[in-house]
């Protein structure tokens, strides 16, 4: 259930808005384009080390289907994040944008966040598999070894 949660949070917040959101008039009927399904950017090891934080956004056109192309990256965040941010986004689907109930096309800013406490856990959990995955083979090493000493 943890994991869940944690999931759940991380897809909230990752955010899509349309570009200049605030020009837009109130009511409009404007609906940006909605993260459907998702991969994690990654940390680099530099970026991780030096406890970097913060959100890179990215400028994307969205067709009608919810297709996109990356336009440029209109805040970064150095040490490797941002092709990061770019390699996830590659990964990522998305609904398309909605203006009173017809589907558009759209420039927006996708907002990819990297946090320390997501990639702490991320690590956390990669080591404990590894963890788990020894003791599994050790185990299965002992018990060829009982095996083969009795007579």
């Amino acid at each position: 259930m943890r994991h869940a949660a944690l999931l759940l949070t991380f897809f909230l917040i990752q955010n899509v808005r349309i570009l200049n959101q605030e020009f837009v008039i109130p009511n409009g009927g404007m609906t940006p384009p909605q993260v459907l399904q998702f991969s994690s950017p990654s940390y680099t090891n530099e970026a991780f080390a030096k406890k970097i934080e913060g959100t890179v956004t990215v400028v994307a056109t969205f067709d009608i289907d919810g297709t996109f192309k990356v336009l440029r990256i209109d805040k970064g965040l150095g040490f490797g994040l941002d092709e990061s941010a770019l390699a996830a986004i590659q990964q990522w689907s998305f609904a398309p944008a909605y203006q009173n109930g017809r589907r558009v096309s759209v420039v927006a800013n996708i907002d990819v966040v990297f946090r320390l406490e997501d990639e702490r856990t991320r690590r956390l959990k990669l080591a404990i598999h590894f963890a788990q995955r020894a003791l599994e083979v050790l185990r299965e090493r002992d018990q060829q070894n009982a095996a083969t000493k009795k007579p």
